[in-house]
């Protein structure tokens, strides 16, 4: 488990020898989630649904490399229809929520930029979703369980 040090930072994201980190699916469907909340305006351009098709067939194979073409081409992430269905019942859900559609009420992925003149660093954030008038800013979480002690745990073991 990383520390949390600058050792960790460096071997993470640094040292040219790095393995580079490739999302599994939790992530992806975590950003699928993200987008249908924050940006739904960009589903299209970041998603390709896959077909439903029999890939040991010559046409199921055929649509099947389609719509990886187009991915590829667009540099989109392919998602199956259950993940879309799964994110679509989870953003409607946390939309519809008392409590929770508040904060969902904003300028969602507008990245800010700036320029640090103590440290001489360029910066950027990435809200996911801001709201200046009420002094809002929100970073949405999932996790794999609602129960408040399996979230704590999960939180503390992703630092």
């Amino acid at each position: 488990m990383a520390t949390g040090t600058g050792l960790d930072y460096w071997a993470a994201y640094e040292d040219p020898l790095r393995i580079p980190m490739l999302p599994k699916d939790p992530m992806k469907q975590g950003s699928l989630v993200d987008c249908l909340i924050t940006e739904p305006y960009n589903f299209d351009r970041k998603y390709v649904v896959a077909p439903e098709v029999n890939r040991r067939t010559k046409a199921g194979k055929e649509a099947w490399d389609a719509c990886a073409e187009q991915a590829r081409a667009n540099a989109a992430t392919v998602i199956s229809s259950e993940w879309l269905h799964t994110a679509n019942v989870i953003a409607t859900k946390l939309r519809n929520d008392p409590v929770a559609s508040v904060y969902l009420q904003g300028q969602g992925q507008q990245p800010h930029f700036w320029h640090d003149t103590e440290h001489q660093l360029d910066c950027r954030y990435l809200p996911d979703i801001e709201d200046p008038d009420r002094g809002l800013l929100v970073d949405l979480k999932k996790a794999r369980s609602a129960n408040p002690a399996h979230f704590s745990r999960q939180a503390y073991s992703l630092g």
